[in-house]
């Protein structure tokens, strides 16, 4: 009956001399890798990684196992910081990459080993080095919110701009986590405020979106392009008037911000609905304060989206009286017709809004203008 055991299960066994046999007689090879794998899971990976490393056996060092891992990347794994020191002593590649193109420094990263990170670095490890999901370390640090290992790769020059696949830098990441002592971290070390990822969203979009005011001023501060509109052309300032923030629509008009750049609003149920300033969101979301705001700021009352609809046909259709009378103070057209031909008052009685409708009533508004009535059984619309 054949025996199981190779040169590589010797060396588990404890069999020292079987280092240097397996390395004269050529018997170590990449396959098996999988029996360091397999032992390093059992629980016997620290003896194994030491053998190889006190023996010398360089040749086997840096070939590949089952998943082209390496005795390093185990060492790495394993938060082994005294074999992650002595294999590099014998030679062992500090750069090499995983089947998912992850190396030793991703995995001490992703683990939180700053110790292990250092040893790394200071064997001259590549910060640089993208993952198949092009993400580097620092890419992977910025996610789980490691700060001390975040420095350290700056500290060795990491670049702090480099996009993954998402087009998404450390900054975007930071922001998204809504860690504001990262962000700060970053633009220290000149972070790019101003780089779009896949959606065309720089970190603003992603700071406003998810309320962030800490993050907003920061990126503020170190001169944000506050118009940049995303790939549905929405600048910051659509979404904080969007989710009535009113907060950060002050925030964003102090330095600038654009209140009659237009954008896009995906609609799935109907047509989309583009060419919408931050009035008309505000008007639709019912956000009086952020209303009264955007009219300090001499928005124009009277802009219509490609629909032909003003502020005041959402407000109308808000249910928001208030913000009816503030539109109409600033000299809001009531009759303006959409491109159905309908006002502000055919919305304000579709959704039963009985104080709207007298208010607009009170203001003239024209009983008699007929809108166009669809009729979902007819294929001719007119």
């Amino acid at each position: 009956m054949s025996s199981n055991i190779t040169p590589i299960s010797g060396i588990f066994g404890r069999r020292m001399d079987s280092v240097e046999k397996a390395e004269k007689t050529g018997a170590v090879k990449s396959e098996n890798l999988g029996t360091f794998k397999q032992n390093a899971d059992d629980g016997e990976y620290e003896d194994a990684t030491l053998h190889f490393a006190e023996h010398k056996s360089k040749s086997f060092l840096n070939k590949y196992g089952r998943y082209e891992k390496t005795a390093l990347y185990f060492a790495s794994q394993y938060e082994d910081s005294n074999n992650v020191k002595l294999l590099p002593e014998q030679n062992a590649d500090v750069n090499v990459k995983d089947s998912d193109g992850k190396t030793a420094l991703h995995l001490a990263s992703e683990n939180g080993d700053s110790k292990t990170v250092k040893l790394l670095l200071e064997y001259n490890a590549d910060v640089n080095v993208e993952d198949k999901d092009g993400k580097t370390a620092l890419h992977v640090a910025v996610q789980r919110w490691d700060r001390s290992i975040v420095k350290l790769l700056l500290e060795h020059n990491v670049d702090v701009n480099v996009k993954d696949n998402d087009g998404k830098t450390a900054l975007h990441l930071a922001s998204e986590n809504g860690d504001s002592k990262t962000v700060k971290l970053l633009l220290e070390y000149n972070a790019d405020v101003n780089v779009e990822d896949k959606d065309g969203k720089t970190a603003l979009h992603v700071a406003v979106q998810r309320w962030d005011r800490s993050i907003v001023k920061l990126l503020l501060e170190h001169n944000v392009d506050v118009n940049v509109k995303d790939k549905v052309e929405k600048a910051a300032l659509h979404f904080a008037a969007e989710r009535g923030d009113s907060e950060t629509v002050e925030l964003l008009l102090e330095h600038k911000a654009d209140i009659h750049v237009k954008g896009k609003v995906p609609d799935t149920v109907t047509i989309d609905k583009d060419g919408k300033t931050a009035l008309h969101f505000a008007g639709g979301r019912g956000s009086p304060q952020i209303v009264k705001l955007l009219l300090k700021h001499k928005a124009d009352v009277n802009v219509k989206d490609k629909d032909g609809k003003t502020a005041l046909h959402f407000a109308g259709g808000s249910g928001s009286p208030q913000i009816v009378k503030l539109l109409l103070k600033h000299k809001a057209d009531v009759n303006v017709k959409d491109k159905d031909e309908q006002t502000a008052l055919h919305f304000a009685a579709k959704t039963g809004d009985s104080d709207t409708v007298e208010f607009l009533l009170e203001h003239k508004a024209d009983v008699h203008v007929k809108g166009k009535v669809f009729d979902a059984t007819s294929s001719d619309q007119t």
